[in-house]
């Protein structure tokens, strides 16, 4: 075999195993940047978890749940605004898992019961504030994130909110 020969069959076997290196290589990091993305949608969940969770919505979350179940009938209603934001919460929760920018297994897991607790007792409400923001068009209506988190239908027997009317 001339030499001439053997130098091709050698270039052509170094560019192999250099493309085959070259491609796992490429998969290793591709594979390196999924997980990366996966973790940080996790992360991105968790926050929300924590904020909801967390000190400063305490105060929110604690006028909700007097308000919808009267577990203290006494305490002071929420505000308009305190409604409004707690559902809002909701809404920007859901958008993330939506856009995949949170673990939507996560933001189900999580908020889901919240959710299918609060959604019969604050839907009145919201679809009232869905009335005026019809001609917008928007293409999430504000309560969509409650709404769509809820795992089952409970009905509205919970709601003592609903009775005070």
């Amino acid at each position: 075999m001339p030499l001439r020969d053997l130098s091709m069959i050698i270039a052509t076997w170094v560019g192999v195993i250099a493309a085959i290196a070259g491609g796992y290589a490429t998969y290793l990091q591709y594979s390196k940047s999924v997980e990366q993305q996966v973790d940080e949608r996790s992360l991105a969940a968790m926050r929300f978890v924590r904020d909801f969770q967390g000190e400063g919505f305490f105060p929110i979350r604690n006028k909700i749940y007097n308000y919808i179940l009267c577990s203290n009938c006494d305490s002071a209603s929420p505000s308009e605004s305190e409604i409004f934001a707690f559902v809002e919460f909701f809404d920007v929760v859901k958008y993330c898992a939506d856009r995949q920018l949170c673990d939507a297994t996560v933001v189900r897991d999580v908020f889901g019961p919240y959710a299918t607790w609060h959604w019969p007792c604050l839907k009145r409400t919201i679809e009232l504030t869905r009335k005026g923001e019809e001609k917008m068009q928007v293409a999430r209506p504000y309560g969509h994130g409650l709404q769509t988190l809820v795992l089952a239908d409970v009905g509205a027997a919970h709601c003592r909110n609903l009775a005070r009317r």
